[in-house]
């Protein structure tokens, strides 16, 4: 081995080759120093550290979704037989109106057990399309909402929103069957749940939302 060292001189690229190698192999620290630097999003040591504030209300457990409820929404609104925005919005059994009625009663539910917390909005606007012949139509929005209680924050608004309205093969047909419970029923009662148990935890005193939160049930289709 020693003999084969000694004549290294006799190949110089071998010998090339080495050296190259062993200047590769002291440069592997700092090459490994600079990837492993500091994350950019991370905070500096030393500096002021975030404080994390706990759930005014707490996390809300599985077991306190009721089912049953959100079922017996779904089953109301079904009930109207059909909730298509060009239907009746005064039948109180049939058509869009009969749709808005079952859940403006159901907000009112929970904003009675929400301890004055909740508040039931009904908003009315017109809106026009083709389906319309450019004709103003009347539509409705149904909005539970729970305001903040941070002057600032409140006027940060989160949404959880599902569509009311539902449609037939004939979109022009009023008369038409659009029972709808996944068109969009189940949104809605997903809707009013998180209204109830979010609602909920204000009412029991437990704290309330910094920011705002709207419930909604909207027409979608026009």
């Amino acid at each position: 081995m020693v003999n084969g060292v000694n004549r290294l001189h006799e190949h110089p690229a071998t010998l090339f080759a080495l050296v190259f190698f062993a200047l590769a192999l002291s440069a592997i620290p700092a090459v490994r120093q600079r990837a492993v630097s500091r994350d950019p999003a991370e905070l500096a040591r030393g500096k002021p550290q975030p404080k994390i504030l706990a759930r005014p209300a707490g996390a809300v457990a599985r077991q306190a979704v009721d089912e049953k409820s959100m079922r017996a929404l779904i089953g109301k609104l079904v009930a109207c037989g059909t909730r298509l925005t060009l239907s009746s919005w005064t039948d109180s059994k049939r058509g869009i109106g009969c749709g808005r009625e079952v859940i403006v009663a159901r907000f009112n539910e929970i904003a009675k057990d929400s301890g004055g917390k909740l508040q039931v909005v009904v908003d009315k606007f017109e809106s026009t399309s083709e389906r319309t012949s450019g004709k103003p139509m009347p539509l409705e929005n149904v909005y539970a909402i729970l305001p903040g209680s941070d002057a600032k924050l409140a006027k940060i608004i989160f949404i959880v929103s599902g569509h009311f309205d539902s449609r037939p093969s004939n979109v022009m047909d009023p008369e038409a069957d659009a029972p709808g419970a996944d068109d969009d029923a189940s949104g809605v009662a997903v809707s009013a749940e998180c209204a109830r148990l979010l609602s909920k935890a204000g009412a029991n005193g437990r704290g309330r939302y910094r920011a705002t939160i709207l419930f909604a049930a909207v027409f979608w289709s026009g």
